[in-house]
This record gives structure tokens, C-alpha cells and sequence, in this order.
């Protein structure tokens, strides 16, 4: 089983700040260590975590429960070039502890988004955690 190796992780957060809805976009906010700046941060991997394996995020936010009607829009510049992935295929405990690698994406974190597809077991104040490698 190839794992990629952690040069780098930065753990960060998705808040739902309002009531769940199908359809809704929710973007992540700046993270300074993973913004575009003079030497661009190469994302390598990402993982999604539920409360099952992060009851809660390192703000203090109660983390999702199910990440099952969820899906991950990645954007380099401002372009999308992963769209609608699913979150699901992004926990290393539903697919044999696998770690999604990607080839060094230049991604632009403040275009990428999670889009909901299915509420259910989703709650206001709830966070989806995500967990960026990068080089």
C-alpha cells in the first residue's frame, strides 16, 4: 500500500454557519500557510474527517457526524479542476486507510468549496475538517 510521505499538514475547517440546505457552497476561509503566495504551496493529499475519528475541530467546533452528502470543489487560480468529489472517498477509515494524493496541486484555497448534497445529520455550528499535505 503506497502512503504518501508528510512533508507538511495543515488541519482546517468548513463551518456551517447557517441552516444546511441542498445546493449550498460553502467556501473555505484564507489559511496564510496554504495561500497562494511567492512560492506556491503544492497540495499532495487531502483528507476528510466526521466525529467518529475528530469529535472536535482545534476551534472548538463540533465536527459533522457524516460527511456522506457532502462534495469537494478544488480550484488552482480560478480555475476548478477537481469538481464535485466526494468527501466520502476522502476519510482514509471508509477506503482501507488511504491517504487521496494529488499531483502537487497549486490549489487556491479561498475558491474551494464543499457543496451539499443530502442535510441529513448536518446541523448549524457543525464543521467538516479537512487535513491538507503539502509540500
Amino acid at each position: 500500500m503506497y502512503q504518501p510521505v508528510i512533508k507538511k499538514s495543515y488541519l482546517t475547517e468548513i463551518k456551517l454557519t447557517l441552516t444546511p440546505a441542498v445546493g449550498t457552497r460553502i467556501f473555505f476561509l484564507d489559511v496564510p500557510e496554504l495561500s497562494q503566495r511567492e512560492h506556491a504551496v503544492m497540495v499532495t493529499g487531502i483528507e476528510c474527517f466526521n466525529s467518529t475519528y475528530l469529535t472536535q475541530t482545534p476551534n472548538g467546533n463540533t465536527t459533522v457526524s457524516t460527511v456522506a452528502g457532502l462534495v469537494l470543489t478544488i480550484a488552482e487560480a480560478s480555475t476548478e479542476s477537481v469538481i464535485q468529489y466526494p468527501c466520502t472517498d476522502l476519510q482514509p477509515g471508509l477506503n482501507g486507510g488511504f491517504i487521496r494524493t494529488f499531483d502537487k496541486k497549486k490549489i487556491n484555497l479561498s475558491k474551494c468549496y464543499v457543496t451539499i448534497l443530502d442535510t441529513a445529520s448536518l446541523s448549524v455550528n457543525q464543521a467538516v475538517l479537512f487535513n491538507f499535505l503539502y509540500e
